[in-house]
């Protein structure tokens, strides 16, 4: 258990914002970039709709074989923590092609 007791009170109150700023820079830290995107490097979008990345041997999956992907993958860049911001593709392609948040593009699934 933390506490946070001192004598002086000055120092009393620099306390909790030593732990917070300690704790907000081990956080920042810890989700640094581990590579370097080169400048200029092409970006390719794969969308598949309905398929999972954990069932694909690039992300760990050993169940089935896709080797054309896994050697494009191997010398590739993965997200591997990717997230679409709507369930549904046609509000997910708008939301990724536009930068903005489905409220914001108003785009709905119209089919």
């Amino acid at each position: 258990m933390i506490s946070f007791r001192c004598k002086r009170s000055m120092r009393c109150a620099y306390r909790p914002w030593t732990a917070l700023t300690v704790a907000a820079l081990l956080a920042m830290w810890g989700c640094r970039a581990t590579e370097r995107i080169p400048a200029g490097a092409p970006v390719i979008l794969i969308s598949i709709d309905t398929l999972r990345s954990d069932h694909l041997p690039a992300y760990g999956y050993g169940k089935i074989e896709t080797p054309a992907l896994d050697a494009f993958a191997r010398d590739s860049i993965l997200y591997k923590h990717a997230y679409a911001h709507c369930p549904l593709t046609l509000v997910s392609h708008a939301s990724v092609f536009t930068g903005l948040l489905p409220a914001e593009h108003g785009i709905r699934d119209t089919t």
